[in-house]
């Protein structure tokens, strides 16, 4: 299974049988890995623990890093989040605004038509 830690794939060159139950995959990875131990040297050499320790540096200095990254980034999305919905309000205002305007402005076109008629009629009142 690719979503099984089974022992083969940390294990390249251990091979199993037959599938382990689940109770009995924790069992064999133990067993395999305990065995991977007693193979290993007792200690290592000074140079490669000086290795692993400036490896451990690089590591702690890039996670520090990625994680004030990551703390940047956070407070943009904020900040972006915080803009988004200042905007979003800023357009409903608008928006009822310009359907405010163009009430207005039918009311205004109509009354204009009516007015027009109405000093029209007026005129000819005057002329006839």
């Amino acid at each position: 299974c690719s979503s099984d830690l089974s022992p083969p794939l940390l294990f390249p060159g251990v091979r199993r049988s037959i599938a382990p139950r689940n109770d009995e995959a924790g069992t064999l990875y133990t067993l395999l890995a305990q065995s991977q131990l007693h193979q290993a040297p007792g200690s290592i050499g000074l140079e490669e623990s000086q290795r692993t320790l400036q490896l451990a540096r690089r590591l702690a200095s890039a996670r520090a890093q990625l994680l004030a990254e990551l703390k940047q980034q956070v407070q943009r999305l904020q900040a972006v989040t915080s803009e988004k919905s200042q905007l979003a309000q800023e357009l409903s205002s608008l928006q009822d605004s310009h359907a405010l305007l163009q009430s207005n402005f039918e009311v205004l076109k109509v009354g204009g038509v009516t007015a027009s008629a109405g000093s029209a009629d007026k005129k000819e009142a005057q002329i006839g």
